[in-house]
């Protein structure tokens, strides 16, 4: 008897090889064109091209695969003639899979994003990678040079920002850069710094500020942060509570705003006001909120004798008297960010462990990021007698003309520097330029910039970085509009546009005039 498997003959290894790829063929058709059998017509027999077709001969040893026998072509439509597996199978494939996917496309902005727990899940937690809440690196309690420059590399979203003029609800054209405020730290030691400690925390309300001066021109900030890890909230200062300003809490010590922490886990959305803004432009000189003790931002720890020197050095060719507390800062500034003494640089960096990476980055290797920059001219100000504090936060780089908003990822995560101005300062000048409208009862601050450009790549270089620019900027894109779809930015995109489609053709249809 002759022995089989699966019903096919394997007498001899001829024949076993002819199953093997008798069956072979049937799973590759199955697989591959299978699901084109509706579409496709088969010639099946030889009659079409006038040739006598012999009738079959059963074999009993394929009574389990009816076609094993049969060899399936492909006809073209109106010729009847074999094509083969050309590119009728290649076309009719493509197109099938465009319409899968414009099919795929329509279902997924289409459905409803419902926007609760699902299963026990929060919706938050998928759209965040599993964990519900993003990292942030600078805005804890400690912060050590150098954690920022990782943050600064990555392209995941922080917040969306609109600005509005608050009297008419119109977009307020913003020129220029624009800095977002975190968190104030205050303390410095041996390269970390430490937040300012909570003394007054209260409920963000109306009544709790001054009447604004008339001459104010009070901008909206309509802000929506994404999950986080800390419950500090971003905005541009100075800040001013407005009716609809809900769930935020402000700590005057540390001039921080937070929310609940219930709501770390979720997007939070929240309105704020800001005189900041004059005509376009963010204010230079924004006015203290709260009595600053002064004494306690200026001195710097004893192992930093290189940057002492270097700031006296620094002081004394600039010239400047020391009653110009402000023309002193600025000067200082500029030596940073403009002499060309300093490279911007996020990593590879070599310091000296045997002292402070500050008096390293003056001493011996002048290169950092942002981190050390702000650090390096706080450090030098206080050193003058000059009180200044670090602030972390963000400086936008994208804007979204479609939402007319500005869009905060992690990677415009910066530092810069505030140096006060005492009220006594204030009043020596009529008028200090650049600065925001508001009380200078207890001073004011001065905004300083201290890190310099980065170079500019050129060649390979260039295009290495363009195109991995690029791939971050799909692969957040795909994060953020995508995976991270929720109600508010599909009722946006999808829904508040058909509806005004529909109104209008409706308006149309009722009075064609």
């Amino acid at each position: 008897r002759t022995p089989t498997f699966a019903g096919f003959s394997v007498s001899s290894a001829v024949r076993e090889k002819q199953d093997w790829g008798r069956l072979g063929k049937i799973a590759f058709v199955t697989l591959v064109t299978g699901p084109l059998s509706l579409l496709l017509t088969y010639d099946e027999s030889s009659a079409k091209a006038g040739l006598a077709a012999p009738p079959p001969t059963p074999d009993p040893g394929s009574r389990r695969w009816p076609l094993a026998g049969q060899v399936s072509t492909f006809t073209s439509p109106g010729t009847g003639g074999t094509t083969g597996f050309g590119w009728e199978l290649w076309f009719r494939l493509i197109g099938m899979t465009g319409w899968t996917l414009l099919l795929a496309a329509l279902v997924f902005v289409a459905v409803p994003r419902l926007g609760f727990n699902l299963i026990g899940w929060e919706v938050a937690r998928w759209r965040s990678g599993g964990s519900g809440t993003r990292r942030s690196v600078g805005f804890n309690e400690t912060v050590k040079l150098g954690d920022l420059g990782f943050v600064i590399q990555d392209p995941d979203k922080v917040l969306d920002v609109e600005f509005l003029d608050h009297a008419t609800g119109d977009p307020y054209p913003v020129d220029g850069e624009i800095y977002v405020r975190g968190a104030v730290l205050a303390r410095y030691y041996s390269g970390s710094w430490k937040q300012a400690p909570q003394t007054e925390r209260t409920n963000f309300a109306p009544q709790r500020f001054r009447k604004l001066p008339s001459t104010a021109k009070l901008v909206r900030q309509e802000i929506e942060i994404e999950p986080m890890d800390r419950k500090e909230v971003f905005c541009v200062w100075p800040v001013v509570a407005l009716p609809q300003t809900q769930g935020v809490s402000l700590d005057y010590t540390g001039q921080k705003l937070e929310r609940a922490s219930s709501q770390q886990g979720r997007r939070f959305a929240y309105s704020l006001g800001t005189t900041a803004f004059i005509d376009g432009k963010q204010a230079q000189f924004i006015p203290a909120e709260t009595y600053v003790n002064a004494n306690l931002l200026i001195g710097i720890p004893n192992d930093l004798p290189k940057l002492v020197q270097q700031a006296q050095t620094w002081i004394d060719e600039s010239g400047i008297p020391e009653s110009d507390t402000i023309g002193r800062a600025q000067f200082l500034e500029s030596q940073f960010r403009d002499s060309g003494q300093f490279q911007y640089q996020l990593g590879g960096i070599s310091r000296d462990s045997s002292i402070d990476p500050i008096e390293d980055f003056i001493a011996n290797n002048r290169a950092g990021h942002c981190e050390y920059f702000a650090t390096a001219l706080t450090l030098m100000l206080r050193a003058q007698g000059i009180p200044a504090r670090m602030i972390v936060g963000f400086k936008p780089s994208g804007f979204e003309a479609a939402q007319n908003s500005f869009t905060v990822r992690q990677w415009d995560a910066h530092t810069w520097v505030e140096a006060y101005i005492s009220p006594e300062q204030v009043r020596r000048r009529e008028e200090l330029p650049g600065g925001a409208v508001g009380n200078w009862e207890y001073g004011g601050w001065l905004r300083l910039d201290p890190t310099t450009s980065a170079p500019e790549s050129t060649g390979i270089a260039a295009l290495v970085e363009g195109a991995r620019n690029w791939r971050e900027w799909l692969a957040s894109a795909w994060r953020d509009n995508v995976i991270g779809m929720d109600g508010r930015r599909q009722r946006e995109l999808v829904y508040d546009p058909l509806m005004a489609a529909a109104k209008s053709s409706a308006g149309c249809l009722v009075d064609p005039d």
